[in-house]
């Protein structure tokens, strides 16, 4: 396991990579086991502290390409939202009613 967390690790932190969120999402999930593994068995733990210490200096590469991901996210739910108002301040006829100055014909 711990191999291809490496491997992943590596693989995830090039500039080069252009992994969708997927990819981070199951790469967190495998690390989550690692830890969970871990914690049940502290003698590998000790004994896997070296090899876990040598993957911290991607840790900030793997943060920024994730935060990156949020934010384009964050992006897309804002419009969304922001057609979601449009469509509904429309449908909800708060343009005014027939006392209007204008009004909507396909009614």
């Amino acid at each position: 396991m711990f191999e291809h967390i490496e491997k992943e690790t590596h693989r995830l932190s090039r500039p080069e990579c252009d992994a969708d969120y997927t990819e981070y999402e199951n790469f967190v999930e495998l690390r989550q086991q690692l830890v969970d593994f871990l914690e049940s068995n502290p003698e590998i733990a000790k004994q896997e502290k070296r090899r876990i210490h040598t993957l911290a200096p991607y840790e900030t590469g793997l943060l920024s390409k994730m935060e990156s991901h949020k934010q384009e996210a964050q992006a897309g739910m804002r419009k969304v939202d922001e057609t979601r108002r449009q469509r509904n301040a429309y449908y909800n006829d708060s343009y005014g009613g027939i006392e209007g100055f204008m009004f909507d014909k396909r009614r």
